[in-house]
């Protein structure tokens, strides 16, 4: 179960106690209860994750693993909102810049699928 654990907080990019702060849990709990989770924190790490309770028990699943969306990773990605607050504060022409760059590497993004996919 633990393992599960923590190849989802590998998915989500966290580690196991930044999953504990979040859940509110007391650092190293995780890792001290092995396979002997409480339910209610079972049940909170099911909800945070977005898988069943059954799945983090026994590693079945009905189908796919949820890939987390864009908004859930998002949400836990504090570099992201670090970033995102340097920008807020960025005058004017630094954030066009900063859109200008976004752009350019966006549009190299979208060649390069194109160029892979073509081959």
């Amino acid at each position: 179960m633990v393992n599960r654990i923590k190849e989802l907080c590998g998915i989500y990019g966290i580690n196991f106690s930044r999953l504990e702060r979040e859940l509110g849990f007391a650092n190293g709990s995780l890792a001290k209860s092995r396979e002997n989770i409480q339910a209610d924190r079972l049940y909170a790490i099911a909800s945070y994750f977005h898988v069943t309770m059954e799945y983090l028990l026994t590693g079945n699943t009905t189908g796919e693993l949820p890939e987390p969306s864009i908004a859930d990773r998002m949400k836990k990605d504090y570099t992201f909102w670090n970033y995102a607050e340097i920008f807020f504060f960025l005058p004017q022409y630094a954030r066009e810049k900063v859109y200008d760059y976004l752009e350019m590497v966006s549009d190299k993004v979208e060649k390069e699928k194109s160029r892979v996919s073509a081959s």
